[in-house]
């Protein structure tokens, strides 16, 4: 029920508040926003290993180049996330060592 908003992508800040990601552990299921599609699919977590699978999206047009490329590299850190840390109310995901993505605890 965490909401976890998008603060970096490969250690770089990002520009928009749009972007989140949502899991639904009973289900196994996450759902959230890539800045101008919505996104959904499956996860499987085994310790701190994570493997995210079945992604759709939604084909909504984006006007904005900028969060378009958020967008695109957020899926893509999403589909190259192998491991995860959280720590507070910080939310890091790793492919090997290299951090791809990096989340912050939305307060709503």
């Amino acid at each position: 029920g965490t909401r976890w908003r998008l603060t970096e992508v490969n250690g770089t800040a990002v520009s928009t508040t749009r972007v989140y990601i949502e899991f639904d552990d009973k289900a196994k299921r996450f759902s959230g926003d890539g800045g101008c599609n919505r996104i959904a699919g499956a996860f499987q977590v085994n310790g701190m290993q994570i493997k995210f699978s079945k992604a759709i999206s939604t084909k909504r047009a984006c006007l904005d180049n900028n969060v378009q490329q958020i967008e695109t590299n957020f899926i893509k850190g999403l589909d190259e996330a192998s491991r995860f840390e959280p720590e507070g109310d910080t939310l890091r995901m790793y492919a090997g060592d290299r951090s791809v993505l990096t989340f912050k605890r939305d307060k709503q």
